[in-house]
């Protein structure tokens, strides 16, 4: 009888638009800008009138972080010292600022560097430097990636081949915020 091939090929696609349809909500697309005090801005909503970069966070990494405390009864909360965050409300939506105190330079890879290794990680060398204690995050290309301290030094996943532009974001061991200068490395298989 041909039900049965009939039936199979109705379930196929039944469970193709389902995993298609899961598939896209895995992936949250998320807009970043600087505002007018020079603030990094980060929303699910491209802002009018302001140039957004758009990022799509696939490779979520999880850092443990230390907790937050609120600042008297303001939106307003700090870690530490440190990076100041504050949670506003733009067009009915939640948006998260960062305004890093302190900028970090990334010396080593060094800009626009070609990297030959098969290496799963690669060193990062900063300055100042920063400890096992702090609190890295690595944009690659506009996604986030995992940051890992080994033998002294942060390290990052190794990306995608070709063109990649890396940023370290976070906060020092002290709370104290920070962003790094852009570097683009060629990744080589």
């Amino acid at each position: 009888m041909t039900v049965y091939p009939k039936l199979k090929r109705i379930c196929q696609c039944f469970f193709c638009l389902i995993f298609t349809f899961c598939y896209s909500t895995l992936y949250a697309t998320i807009y970043q800008y600087e505002n007018e005090n020079g603030e990094m801005v980060f929303t699910s909503t491209p802002p009018e009138n302001v140039k957004a970069k758009k990022m799509t966070l696939d490779n979520i990494n999880i850092v443990p972080s230390t907790p937050i405390e609120k600042k008297d009864n303001t939106n307003s909360q700090t870690v530490g010292s440190g990076a100041s965050y504050l949670n506003a409300k733009q067009d009915g939506e939640s948006v998260l600022v960062l305004s890093p105190k302190k900028s970090l330079t990334i010396t080593s890879p060094r800009n626009n560097s070609h990297i030959h290794t098969f290496e799963s990680t690669i060193a990062l060398k900063t300055s100042p430097v920063l400890s096992e204690k702090a609190h890295v995050y690595v944009l690659a290309n506009n996604r986030s990636t995992s940051a890992i301290y080994k033998d002294g030094l942060w390290h990052m996943l190794r990306p995608y081949p070709g063109k990649n532009e890396i940023i370290l974001a976070g906060h020092f061991a002290n709370g104290d915020g920070f962003k790094s200068n852009p570097i683009t490395i060629y990744v080589h298989n």
